[in-house]
């Protein structure tokens, strides 16, 4: 049989062409588990930094006072506290949130005029 009557793959090419698409497909899958995971991750720390802005404006919008409190949400829990020294009121949030590589901890401080 001379070069120009070969018809059609031979076996060894097919499984070459095989092996490459299936480690393409399982590259893929990774990724996609991947980028899974860092959108979780991302949507609980957007809800944790949620938390901390509506916290924070509720408390500077009332009366200078000291109080203590804590909100959830699905993958956040935060605890908060104000404490007023002098003519100020303080704020601080500690941020609990979990993803696959564990907890995380965000603490925010903010601080206004007592009027």
């Amino acid at each position: 049989m001379t070069l120009k009557q070969r018809l059609g793959l031979t076996l060894v090419e097919v499984l070459i062409a095989t092996l490459v698409l299936a480690i393409g497909a399982l590259g893929l899958a990774a990724s996609s588990a991947a980028m899974a995971r860092q959108i979780t991750a991302s949507g609980h720390r957007s809800r944790g930094l949620g938390i901390a802005r509506s916290r924070n404006e509720n408390v500077h919008a009332l009366p200078c006072a000291e109080a203590t409190g804590s909100d959830r949400a699905p993958g956040v829990t935060g605890d908060w506290q104000t404490v007023v020294t002098g003519s100020r009121l303080t704020l601080i949030q500690t941020i609990r949130r979990y993803d696959s590589r564990g907890f995380h901890t965000d603490i925010y401080r903010s601080a206004a005029p007592c009027e």
